[in-house]
Parts: C-alpha cells; structure tokens; sequence
C-alpha cells in the first residue's frame, strides 16, 4: 500500500523534507512508518517517545492499521504559554 508521511516543525528539518511517500505492507501501523523513518533518518531517534501522531488529520495511536491512501503526521510535542 501506498501512504504519505508528513513531518512538521523540528522533524522535518531533522529528516530534510516536508514529506515523502511511503509503499508499505499490507498489515502496516502506524508504528511501522514511525520505525521506518528512524531507520532511514537517524535524527528522528530523539524525537521517538515524545512524537505525536495523526492519520487522516486525526490524532491516532501507534498501533492503529494503516489503508492505501492514508496520510500519516508525525510531530514533535508543543509547549507553549
């Protein structure tokens, strides 16, 4: 299955883009896109525990199964005042 990864804010300059497209298997989650873009951006590491996630602009949890087509974002947390 075919999905697209955007990054935001401090990921994306640790990975070099905005976003990519990703083929996957079949039975992908959202943690396997997570693993994959840790293995191909190393930088992305530090981020792991903290990074929130959304599919199809929603927020969602790492172990939710992926369909063709679906956007995954991947963020790392906000803090503000």
């Amino acid at each position: 299955m075919r999905i697209r990864v955007l990054y935001f804010s401090s990921l994306a300059d640790a990975v070099g883009t905005r976003e990519e497209d990703l083929v996957l298997p079949e039975s992908a989650t959202i943690a396997d896109v997570i693993a994959d873009a840790a293995r191909r951006h190393p930088k992305v590491t530090p981020h792991l525990p903290s990074m929130l996630v959304t599919r199809n602009e929603e927020w969602a949890d790492r172990t939710a199964n992926l369909c063709d087509g679906d956007t995954v974002g991947l963020m790392p947390p906000v803090s503000g005042g």
